[in-house]
């Protein structure tokens, strides 16, 4: 085993949430979002898999959440409970993510909720709240990461994976 190795879910993790950062700002600013959440940010009631890592998460009340993993999405929606395989979601509709169904909040700057409904390559459907504003991108770029980097992840570096081949890029030129 390579001195490198880190297993899918950490590699997942890195990249993912790699991804959703770049895109993401304010964080300070979101009420009810956590990117990479530790188990303090989720419900009691979530069971992770053995090496299962949170990406994104979202807490609106015991009955509203969402915990977007290394594996799944799991979504507690009006008291329902359901999950989907992360790698099987197909696409997904976030409606208006800057201000809220009706746009009743005045500025993005303040975060309201709206519900975001995912779609399975089987065609199941899968709903969840999700906070809107500057939050909402935390969702909506890990749905970003399971459509356009997951596919091709054996290809993509984790950052430190990136540092260590930029200093050996550094190392090959000549005339340093």
């Amino acid at each position: 085993m390579s001195p490198y190795y880190v297993s899918d879910d950490m590699r997942i993790a890195w990249i993912a949430i790699t991804h959703i950062r770049k895109a993401t700002m304010h964080v300070e600013r979101w009420e009810s979002t956590t990117i990479g959440a530790s188990r303090l940010h989720y419900p009691a009631q979530v069971d992770l898999q053995s090496g299962e890592i949170p990406i994104v998460t979202g807490i609106f009340s015991n009955e509203d959440w969402y915990i977007w993993t290394t594996r799944r999405l799991l979504s507690s929606f009006a008291g329902s409970m359901t999950q989907m395989p992360a790698d099987e979601i197909a696409g997904g509709e976030f409606g208006n993510f800057k201000y809220g169904p009706s746009g009743e909040v005045s500025s993005p700057l303040i975060g309201g909720l709206n519900v975001a409904a995912l779609r399975s390559k089987s065609g199941a459907v899968l709903k969840m709240t999700y906070e809107t504003g500057y939050a909402a991108m935390a969702p909506i770029y890990c749905l970003s990461y399971w459509l356009q980097k997951h596919p091709i992840m054996e290809r993509l570096m984790t950052p430190s994976e990136m540092e260590a081949y930029r200093r050996r890029k550094a190392d090959d030129q000549p005339g340093q």
